[in-house]
């Protein structure tokens, strides 16, 4: 007999046999998930010992500080000197007329992605980064005073554009709010 040799009784306890008869496959299963559950809360409380000896109660985690937040930075607007309402046009590539040259009166070389507005420098210092709203890049950054025109008179600029003379005419003139932000060295 197949119990008798596992569990060492030498035949004589016959409900042990009955019980793990191999018609009886169900039972077998269950006393084995018993002896599973038994001998894994035995392996736990052993770790749990050799852990915490003495069964005293856990030592407490050090309260450490929640990790900081990496956060987006936003650039801090610089503080802007109101100059008033001005007539904004726009002045590009030489487009033929008065466009003038590629480079401007302070020899800033004009090309696309230069922010640069040609100022009367009688109203605005050369040099001078001021902000324009709107205006036909929308772009909110500082704009370059670096050049000047022989069109340009009191309070009126000309705002450096590389969109073509479509956006020229669509422009137009308009007014804009212009303040100062500071020179550039």
């Amino acid at each position: 007999m197949v119990c008798s040799r596992l569990l060492g009784t030498g035949g004589r306890n016959r409900k042990c046999c009955v019980l793990f008869d191999s018609s009886s496959k169900p039972a077998v299963r269950r006393l084995y998930s018993m002896f599973l559950v038994l001998m894994t809360a035995t392996i736990l409380s052993t770790i749990l010992l050799a852990v915490n000896p003495g069964g005293a109660a856990p030592m407490e985690q050090p309260h450490l500080p929640a990790p900081k937040r990496k956060t987006h930075r936003v650039a801090k607007k610089p503080r802007c000197r109101s100059l008033g309402r001005f007539k904004a046009t726009v002045y590009g590539p030489p487009w033929g007329g008065i466009e003038g040259g590629s480079l401007s009166a302070l020899g800033v070389k004009l090309r696309p992605g230069r922010h640069v507005i040609a100022v009367d420098p009688r109203v605005i210092p050369l040099r001078s980064l001021v902000r324009v709203w709107p205006n036909p890049l929308g772009y909110r950054g500082p704009f370059l005073a670096a050049d000047t025109g022989g069109a340009i008179r009191g309070n009126h600029i000309d705002i450096f554009t590389w969109h073509g003379l479509r956006a020229k005419d669509q422009w137009g003139v308009r007014p804009v709010s212009v303040c100062f932000l500071g020179r550039r060295r």
